[in-house]
């Protein structure tokens, strides 16, 4: 297992994570619209979050296969706050396959 930052290019492996794993995140994660997911969304959304990492305000990180072929796990670091407070808000989740391993340490 690897850990790299999200970047655009991996529209395609985050799409097939949150469609597989669409079921499984259902008790964590809010209702989206059906296109919420798709390559299409994903590259909008990696950009954006390029943007976001540049500026300071945001860092997004996927655990994937040492090939980058799919991915095992995601993380955020939102609203970064920087200066004596340095504070964020975290997200994570993992496919259900890797749940119960001890990979998000």
């Amino acid at each position: 297992m690897k850990v790299i930052r999200c970047k655009p290019g991996h529209e395609l492996i985050l799409a097939n994570y949150h469609s597989v794993n669409e079921r499984h995140f259902r008790k964590w994660s809010p209702a989206t619209p059906r296109n919420h997911h798709t390559i299409e969304a994903w590259t909008r959304r990696l950009e954006e979050q390029q943007v976001r990492f540049e500026n300071g305000s945001a860092a997004y990180f996927i655990a994937t296969d040492e090939t980058e072929s799919y991915v095992i796990g995601f993380c955020s670091l939102t609203n970064i706050v920087r200066g004596v407070f340095q504070a964020c808000h975290m997200g994570y989740s993992i496919a259900e396959r890797f749940e119960g391993q001890g990979l998000m340490k």
